[in-house]
């Protein structure tokens, strides 16, 4: 049971799914469409989500860190479905927040972290 949660954790660094050992391409999607629900959330926790994703890595130099979600971002909107399981993709889920994700590097980065506690 513990390699079956790692390897769903571990599924999330790039969302593309697993579908062995303990773990199921379902259950996989499932739990991969959970992690990304948050993409759909309205503007204002999104904005939450992403002030608190910037303040996880407040180690990383702005330019950097903007380079890598940018790079997270796209490859997640650039995805013909952003969602893989037939419940998310039924209720039309297509992130509002695809906007904000593409100008996250505008808006997050250039936020100084004073401001976000």
């Amino acid at each position: 049971m513990v390699d079956a949660v790692e390897a769903l954790i571990l599924a999330t660094v790039t969302h593309d799914g697993i579908d062995s050992g303990d773990v199921s391409a379902a259950l996989s999607a499932a739990f991969n469409d959970a992690d990304l629900w948050i993409l759909s959330a309205p503007p204002r926790r999104y904005a939450e989500y992403a002030r608190d994703v910037r303040t996880e890595y407040a180690h990383v130099p702005d330019a950097m860190f903007a380079a890598g979600r940018t790079q997270i971002m796209a490859a997640l909107i650039d995805r013909p479905q952003v969602y893989a399981t037939s419940m998310a993709q039924a209720e039309g889920k297509r992130p509002p927040a695809q906007m904000s994700a593409r100008s996250w590097p505008h808006s997050v980065s250039r936020t100084s972290l004073a401001t976000l506690s």
